[in-house]
C-alpha cells in the first residue's frame, strides 16, 4: 500500500502517525511538506518507507503516473494540491482532506457553506477533522455524516507517555505568548491568587509579543522562552497542572500531551481537544475562556484540591488520554486507503 501525503508543517507528533502505519500495515509513504524555516528546532527527516520532499519538489506529470491507495491533503488553498487531487479522485482513488478549524459563522465561513459543497467534491471523497468542534463545519462543506472522519491529531505517544503520576504544585503553560491563548488572563489570575498559595508557582514556556506582561521579579512566576522539544517531555515529567486558557484554539495537541503525561488540566470550553481529553471536575477544569473571574475560581479550586485529589485527577488524565491513541490514527488512515 502506498499513501501520498500533501502536506504544510511536518511535525513530529505527525511522524510518529505514519510511522506506526508504516509498522504495522507496511504502508509507504511520499511525503510533500512545506520547507521548515531555518531556525527550527529540529528537521524530520526521510526514514524507511516514509520518503520526505518539500512542496517545490512536486512534479504533477510524475505524481500521476505513480499508483497510490489514498492522497491525504492539509486544507484546501494550495492548488498544486488541488489538482493532485481531482486527477486521482477522477480515478476513484480516496481523496481526504483534513481540516481543524471550527465553526464560528463568519462571513468567510458561510461564503465557504454556499461555494464549497460544489467546489470541494471535484477534490475530495472525505474530510479527516481533528474532533467534535469541527464536525459542523465539515457538514456545512457539504459531506455527508459518513464522509467525516474524526481524530486527526494525535500526540507523539511514544515520546509523551508517564507511567506514574507525580504531584507538583505548579501551573504550567506551554504556547505563543500571543492575546489568542489568554496568556494575559491567565497572569493577572494568579496574580489575585498567589498570596493565598504560595507554595504554588506559575510556568510560562513560550515566546511572542506578549512576553513583557511577565513579571520579571514576582518569586513564583517563572518564564522560559524556549525548551527543545527533544526535552519537553522530561520537563511534563515533573507534573504540575496543565493550564491552557486559550480564548481560540482550534484543537490544541498540547492538551493531549498533557493528559498522556497524566496532569490535570485547566482550560476552555473553546479549546478543542477538550471535548475529547478533559471531562470538568474529573480530570480538570473548563471555564468560558472570555470569563477570567471563571479562571481564577479554576486556578482557586484546583490549588484546595487534597494531594489524594490530585492524584485522582492525574490518573483520570492518564485514563482519558487513551480515547486517541497512535495505533488507533494508524488503523484510521489504512482504512481511508481500502474504502474504495
Amino acid at each position: 500500500m502506498k499513501i501520498l501525503i500533501l502536506f504544510t508543517r511536518l511535525t513530529g507528533y505527525w511522524m510518529n502517525g505514519l510511522k506506526k502505519a508504516r509498522d504495522f500495515h507496511n504502508i509507504q509513504f511520499d511525503v510533500y511538506r512545506t520547507p521548515p524555516s531555518q531556525d527550527a528546532p529540529f528537521v524530520i527527516k526521510s526514514e524507511e518507507k516514509i520518503n520526505i520532499f518539500n512542496v517545490d519538489q512536486l512534479n504533477y506529470d510524475q505524481i500521476i503516473n505513480i499508483h497510490y491507495d489514498l492522497i491525504y491533503t492539509a486544507g484546501w488553498n494550495n492548488k498544486s494540491f488541488l489538482k493532485v487531487n481531482k486527477f486521482f479522485k477522477s480515478k476513484q482513488i480516496p481523496t481526504v482532506m483534513g481540516m481543524d478549524n471550527q465553526w464560528f459563522g463568519s462571513i468567510k465561513q458561510k461564503v465557504a457553506e454556499i461555494a464549497a459543497p460544489f467546489y470541494l467534491q471535484k477534490y475530495f471523497s472525505k474530510i479527516w477533522v481533528s474532533g467534535l468542534y469541527q464536525f459542523p463545519y465539515a457538514q456545512r462543506l457539504g459531506f455527508s455524516n459518513n464522509e467525516i472522519v474524526t481524530g486527526l491529531y494525535c500526540a507523539d505517544d511514544s515520546i509523551f507517555n508517564q507511567q506514574k503520576t507525580i504531584i507538583n504544585k505548579r501551573f504550567v503553560f506551554i504556547g505563543r505568548l500571543v492575546k489568542e491563548k489568554g496568556l494575559d488572563n491567565l497572569i493577572d489570575s494568579f496574580l489575585k491568587i498567589s498570596n493565598k498559595c504560595p507554595d504554588w508557582t506559575l510556568e510560562i514556556i513560550g515566546n511572542g509579543p506578549l512576553k513583557d506582561l511577565i513579571p520579571t521579579n514576582h518569586p513564583q512566576i517563572r518564564h522560559i522562552p524556549f525548551i527543545h522539544p527533544n526535552d519537553l517531555q522530561q520537563f511534563l515529567s515533573e507534573g504540575g497542572v496543565f493550564t491552557l486558557p486559550s480564548i481560540y484554539e482550534p484543537w490544541g495537541v498540547v492538551i493531549h500531551e498533557a493528559v498522556l503525561m497524566g496532569m490535570p488540566i485547566i482550560s476552555t470550553y473553546e479549546s478543542g481537544a477538550t471535548t475529547t481529553f478533559v471531562e470538568n471536575g474529573y480530570n480538570g477544569f473548563l471555564f468560558n475562556a472570555k470569563d477570567k473571574h471563571k479562571l481564577t475560581n479554576s486556578l482557586l479550586k484546583m490549588i484546595k484540591l487534597s494531594v489524594n485529589d490530585l492524584l485522582l485527577f492525574s490518573k483520570r488524565s492518564l485514563e482519558l488520554s487513551k480515547r486517541i491513541e497512535s495505533n488507533i490514527w494508524a488503523n484510521k488512515i489504512y482504512n481511508l486507503a481500502n474504502e474504495k
